[in-house]
C-alpha cells in the first residue's frame, strides 16, 4: 500500500485486516501514530514512515517477524538549504526482528544498541545521536571469541547528528563487508582522524571503498569524499536528497 505524499492523517485500526499486506509506505504523510493493531500484519515486509509525523512506534512492532525494511528517519530544514536528519526512538524489542535487513533512522538508545549484534541479517544501518563514548555500540560491532564476525552482511552505515562523537566506534574495522559509510554533522575531531592516508584512524576505515562526509558550509549543504581513492573531492549540494 503506497500512501506516499497522500493527505492522510490517521490509519484506521481495520488496517490489521489486510493480513497479506507486504508493503506500507507512509512517507511524507501527516500520520501521527500507528495503530497498535499493526502488529497483526504478520506478512508485512516493508514499513516506511520517513518524513511523516510519527515520532514513536508501538511496542506491537516486535510482532512483525517478516519485516525486512524499516525506514523511520525525518528531515528538518534549518532555513539555509541544509537539512538535519533526525532518528526515531525504537523499542529495544525491535532487535527480535530476525529478518530485518534495513534499519534506517534510529536514535542511539543504549537498550537498543547493545542488542544490535543480534541482528545478523542487517545490510543497511543508519543511526543518529551517538554519544561521545558509547560502549553499547562499540560492543555490538566488536568481535568476541564466540563469533566469527559481527553483522556479516552490513554493507551501508550512516552516522548523523553525533557532534559529541570524537572518534568512530571501536570495532568498525570488523565490519568487513561495509562498502559505504555516510557521515553527517559529526565533529571536526572525528573527521580529521580519518581524513587522508596519514590520519590516525585511517587504518581502521581503509577497507571501506566509499566514505562520504556531509556538512554545512557557507554555500549550503556540502559533500566531501573521504574515500581512499578520492580524497579532497568537495561538492556543494543545493537540494535535499
Amino acid at each position: 500500500m503506497d500512501l506516499q505524499d497522500v493527505a492522510v492523517e490517521k490509519l484506521p485500526d481495520e488496517i490489521a485486516d489486510l493480513f497479506d499486506l507486504r508493503y506500507l509506505n507512509l512517507r511524507r504523510t501527516k500520520v501521527k501514530e500507528l495503530p497498535k493493531s499493526i502488529g497483526k500484519l504478520q506478512n508485512l515486509q516493508t514499513l516506511d514512515i520517513a518524513d511523516s509525523n510519527i515520532e514513536v512506534l508501538p511496542k506491537s512492532i516486535r510482532k512483525l517477524q517478516k519485516l525486512r525494511h524499516l525506514i523511520v528517519y525525518r528531515y528538518y530544514p534549518d532555513g539555509d538549504d541544509f537539512y538535519y536528519i533526525y532518528g526515531t526512538p525504537l523499542p529495544s524489542s525491535i532487535c527480535k526482528l530476525a529478518n530485518l535487513q534495513v534499519l534506517t533512522g534510529v536514535d542511539a538508545k543504549p537498550c537498543l544498541l547493545k542488542r544490535l549484534k543480534n541482528m545478523t541479517q542487517l545490510t543497511s544501518l543508519a543511526i543518529t545521536k551517538v554519544r561521545k563514548v558509547d560502549e553499547d555500540l562499540c560492543s555490538s560491532i566488536q568481535r568476541d571469541n564466540h563469533r566469527e564476525g559481527v553483522m556479516p552482511g552490513l554493507q551501508q552505515m550512516y552516522l548523523g547528528n553525533c557532534m559529541e562523537l570524537k572518534m568512530l566506534p571501536r570495532g568498525i574495522e570488523n565490519l568487513t563487508s561495509l562498502a559505504k559509510l555516510d557521515l553527517l554533522l559529526l565533529s571536526k575531531e572525528l573527521i580529521d582522524r580519518i581524513r587522508g592516508v596519514d590520519s590516525v584512524d585511517y587504518p581502521r576505515v581503509r577497507h571501506i571503498p566509499e566514505i562520504d562526509h556531509f556538512y554545512q558550509s557557507t554555500y549550503g549543504q556540502s559533500y566531501e569524499s573521504l574515500s581512499r581513492l578520492d580524497f579532497k573531492k568537495v561538492t556543494t549540494i543545493t537540494t535535499k536528497q
